[in-house]
């Protein structure tokens, strides 16, 4: 409980404060939906948040989003126009920053399920998270992926995992590399303020349909790692290892990876991908249907390069 007597200005009380109009509190952001996108970004690393605003009814949308469902930390908006927001915040008033203090406690809205899609064979997102898994797995970190909601796809757990301090979820395929995936929300803008709190448990993945305001700054950090889909250009996504930034093609049909069996473990990484066109025989070695379309993320996610892809290089 917050005594009255610790609370002297808003640096006691707020650890981020995100503003939009040009206001000359916190830090500046061109549009809501950016200034938003970071606010939700701090608060899943438990910073509790500010986003000051001129009108409330500007990121609405997002608000109703979030409380359908879910965000894991505390978010307040104040609007010149809400009635009923703490009026008395920047004054240094020890009511109205208490107010706002227990506002901000209260997370918007208990965690919810992200409703996506399963995985099918061929799925334009395997290949991708494959490398993100075989990525994270040996990794002796905590890492946090965002995505756009249509990149997202439903793995073994019900929701994603919002507790990213202190402690890591271990995958068990390759669609569960991902942490959070909203609506409306930048992927980009969110990595930024997961990376501005400070974060240095793990390296932060971004997957985003393009390249948006903030991808520069984002960049700048070590532990930052951005994936933009589509857009021409097409790399490696397994190159995720060593480059900040990478352009992902959606993989084309091809034939399927070709097995050497003496280099296989049985370990089951080729399992972990989630693709319905991948099994494994009765002495566990892996197989492969013939509705393989050669995506190879089954491929690109083993570690002992028992499974050959099909072409070598980019999708």
């Amino acid at each position: 409980m917050v005594k009255v007597k610790w609370i002297k200005n808003a640096r006691d009380v707020v650890e981020y404060v995100a503003s939009v109009g040009g206001r000359e509190w916190g830090e500046q952001f061109p549009d809501p939906l950016t200034a938003f996108s970071v606010v939700v970004g701090r608060s899943l690393v438990f910073h509790r948040s500010v986003l000051y605003v001129e009108d409330r009814d500007d990121v609405g949308p997002y608000l109703d989003v979030l409380a359908e469902r879910g965000c894991r930390g505390g978010v307040l908006v104040l609007s010149r126009r809400c009635d009923e927001c703490p009026t008395a915040t920047t004054k240094g008033d020890v009511y109205g920053l208490l107010e706002l203090s227990e506002a901000l406690e209260r997370p918007l809205a208990a965690r919810g399920d992200v409703q996506v899609r399963p995985v099918e064979v061929g799925d334009w997102v395997l290949p991708l998270y494959a490398c993100i898994y075989r990525l994270v797995m040996p990794a002796r970190e905590v890492p946090i992926v965002v995505a756009y909601p249509d990149a997202a796809r439903e793995g073994s757990r019900a929701s994603p995992d919002w507790s990213v301090l202190p402690t890591a979820h271990i995958p068990r395929l390759a669609a569960d590399v991902v942490d959070v995936a909203l609506p409306y929300l930048d992927p980009i803008a969110v990595q930024y303020g997961v990376l501005s709190s400070g974060y240095d448990y793990g390296t932060v993945y971004s997957v985003a349909p393009r390249a948006t305001g903030l991808l520069e700054a984002v960049l700048r950090y070590a532990n930052a790692r951005v994936v933009v889909v589509g857009g021409g250009e097409c790399d490696d996504p397994c190159s995720l290892r060593w480059r900040r930034l990478v352009r992902y093609c959606p993989p084309r049909a091809g034939p399927a990876p070709r097995l050497e069996a003496d280099l296989c473990d049985r370990c089951g990484d080729c399992v972990a991908t989630g693709c319905p066109a991948v099994g494994t025989s009765p002495s566990g070695l892996p197989t492969i249907a013939d509705a393989c379309t050669g995506c190879n993320a089954c491929a690109l996610i083993c570690a002992r390069d028992a499974l050959v892809p099909s072409r070598i290089g980019p999708s």
